[in-house]
């Protein structure tokens, strides 16, 4: 059976990166579950992820409307994009972004 890919939500912005974990912030949720392609980039290396939500969290409301956290599991990555993603985060330096890939 084919399953399809949604791509992240176009005002998707990298909210939180951890070893195991990424997490995104948009305006639009995404049902867990739903498998998304996009590029993690750490220091100008593209990491091509495909995920499923995991969770999707409502982080604030305002007039415009509801603020999401998208969560997505690292776990299809392989050891040596944790190792990347792991050393990334200790030296504490550099503007990590996920950019979006068309569905």
């Amino acid at each position: 059976m084919f399953k399809s890919l949604a791509a992240l939500p176009k005002d998707a912005r990298l909210a939180g990166l951890w070893p195991d974990k990424v997490a995104v912030e948009s305006r639009e949720a995404l049902l867990p579950g739903t498998e998304v392609a996009f590029r993690l980039v750490l220091e100008g290396n593209a990491l091509r992820v495909t995920a499923a939500v995991q969770a999707c969290l409502v982080v604030a409301k305002d007039r415009r409307g509801y603020v999401f956290h998208l969560e997505f599991p690292l776990a299809s990555l392989g050891s040596a994009e944790h190792q990347l993603i792991s050393l990334f985060i200790a030296k504490g330096r550099g503007e990590p972004y996920v950019e979006r890939l068309e569905a």
